[in-house]
């Protein structure tokens, strides 16, 4: 085999091998989310996180692989502290990831300037739920004076809190959402305060909840209005294309409703 030969058999040895490596060994995108709870998660890699990851995998046409990890807050929030701190991304950072249902008030912005792209999901709530024959109806934290309010340990309720504090609330915390309505329907609290798409998931799909449905009374006035994003590093506007042309938001309306979703 002469020289020609051998460089012609190496340059085609070296396109094969090409090919054959996985194209998303390089590509792989984290989808973080510290909401462990219906709708986001419902089951092991079941929920609206993991569809989502899924989704866009598909939307990318192979090319990237969005990988679910589902971290708590304070876990996440160091994973992510430079990002956090401000130092990015004029500091070399990691920007292979998508932090899923969350707002910009949220306590990610650190620094003087937003460092990141925020591409929005859906607009939800925070909603007073309590017992259809004993009804709060909600106007604001004063509403809540003399009651019991189940609510989720290491959550801050703007408003209810300052009232915890000075004794007008009692708060009693949990670590399961769906425990929380369970204690409600035993009459262990007044009321609790849920994510309002994360109430509609219980009483639409969860068996035993949804069948006493109508125990549960949710307050017409939300505790809170908000929207949920999603939020990537500045600079990743490949990642941000994708989201818009993927339409997310469209994506999402379809997919809750065909839960049976309100």
């Amino acid at each position: 085999m002469n020289m020609m030969q051998k460089l012609t058999h190496l340059t085609l040895l070296f396109l094969c091998v090409a090919m054959a490596r996985p194209a998303l060994a390089s590509d792989t995108v984290y989808l973080y989310s510290y909401h462990n709870h219906p709708p986001f998660v419902t089951a092991e890699h079941a929920g609206l996180t993991q569809r989502l990851a899924q989704y866009l995998s598909a939307q990318s046409d192979g090319q990237i692989r969005f990988e679910v990890r589902v971290l708590p807050r304070a876990r996440l929030n160091k994973l992510l502290a430079d990002w956090i701190g401000g130092d990015c991304p004029d500091k070399a950072c990691a920007d292979n990831w998508m932090l899923a249902w969350v707002n910009p008030s949220w306590g990610f912005i650190g620094g003087d300037e937003d460092p990141y792209h925020w591409h929005k999901l859906f607009d939800d709530s925070n909603s007073i739920v309590s017992l259809s024959d004993n009804p709060l109806d909600y106007h604001s934290a004063s509403s809540l004076d003399g009651k019991t309010l189940l609510g989720m340990r290491g959550h801050f309720y703007v408003g209810i809190d300052e009232r915890v504090k000075s004794g007008d609330i009692i708060r009693v915390d949990g670590n399961n959402e769906r425990d929380n309505l369970v204690k409600l329907l035993a009459r262990r609290g007044d009321a609790l305060l849920l994510p309002t798409s994360t109430i509609e998931y219980f009483l639409t799909r969860d068996a035993q909840l949804s069948a006493q449905r109508e125990r549960f009374f949710v307050s017409p006035s939300r505790h809170q209005s908000y929207t949920r994003f999603v939020m990537l590093p500045q600079g990743r506007e490949d990642l941000l294309r994708l989201l818009q042309d993927a339409r997310i938001e469209q994506w999402l309306a379809n997919e809750r409703s065909l839960r049976s979703m309100p």
